[in-house]
């Protein structure tokens, strides 16, 4: 049996890496921010590489684990998603569980991407959802 991969451990991540600094702001308050206002605190990232980051939502949490799964490469929404995506897709979503387990989230958790106007896209940016940490409820709202 082969040793799982090992997640890396979060670090503060710049605005440069690929999140527009608008997401960001969306997000976070200036006082998750150092004196320079050029790093997120690393309390609210999970996980962060060259490809991904994982953030602690601070707004809008539904659950009292709320995970945001970010691509650094801009893909407006999931019908924007090119074949060319589909390796990191894949990497979003097995280091989303990776994530997941780390938070305890051990007895179940959705996963969750919002899109087009019915399906609550709020923001023009792709990202997933790591929604748990409680019972949650099916269907997911009521009319």
């Amino acid at each position: 049996m082969a040793a799982e991969e090992e997640v890396p451990r979060p670090r503060q991540i710049k605005y440069q890496v690929g999140i527009p600094k608008s997401i960001i702001e969306t997000y976070y308050q200036e006082e998750d921010q150092d004196e320079d206002q050029d790093q997120v605190d690393p309390r609210v990232v999970a996980f962060d590489d060259e490809q991904i980051t994982i953030m602690h939502a601070r707004r809008g949490a539904v659950a009292p684990v709320h995970l945001k799964v970010f691509p650094k490469k801009y893909i407006l929404r999931l019908s924007d998603v090119k074949a060319a995506d589909i390796m990191l897709l894949g990497k979003m979503m097995y280091t989303a569980h990776k994530v997941a387990q780390e938070q305890g989230l051990t007895d179940g958790y959705r996963l969750v991407i919002n899109h087009g106007r019915f399906g609550c896209e709020s923001q023009r940016y792709l990202k997933f959802h790591v929604i748990g940490g409680k019972q949650l409820q099916w269907p997911p709202t009521k009319r």
